[in-house]
């Protein structure tokens, strides 16, 4: 179970377009696909705002509600250890998220099956 990748970044962002070809090379070992946030394209400024993100490069990692699961900010020598450790916290929230759902589900399927099992008056 993998969330969404968005990476905020702009044409202008030195460390934006040095990340670039790390974060490709890292999202094709995992398996991955990013969706590029460019700050300078349209619509960039507004998913920015949407998710609060102060400065670039950014990586946020969202389930399918856009919700936001785990991030990396900036760019640096710990960044690939960030990203690694970033995913794998979102794949448990996702994981933990999907569990809650399932023993929600299970709960009312036996609520229901008790409801009609039981005796009429």
């Amino acid at each position: 179970m993998n969330p969404r990748i968005l990476k905020f970044g702009a044409a202008w962002c030195g460390p934006c377009r040095a990340l670039k070809p790390l974060l490709d090379k890292w999202a094709k070992e995992k398996g991955l696909e990013i969706e590029v946030v460019s700050l300078d394209k349209p619509g960039g400024l507004e998913t920015s705002e949407k998710y609060n993100v102060q400065a670039v490069p950014t990586v946020l990692f969202v389930d399918d509600k856009g919700k936001e699961l785990a991030s990396v900010m900036g760019y640096g020598a710990e960044t690939m250890a960030l990203l690694d450790e970033a995913l794998r916290t979102a794949q448990m929230r996702l994981v933990r998220r999907e569990s809650r759902n399932i023993r929600r589900e299970n709960v009312k399927r036996v609520a229901k099956a008790k409801a009609t099992k039981e005796p009429k008056s």
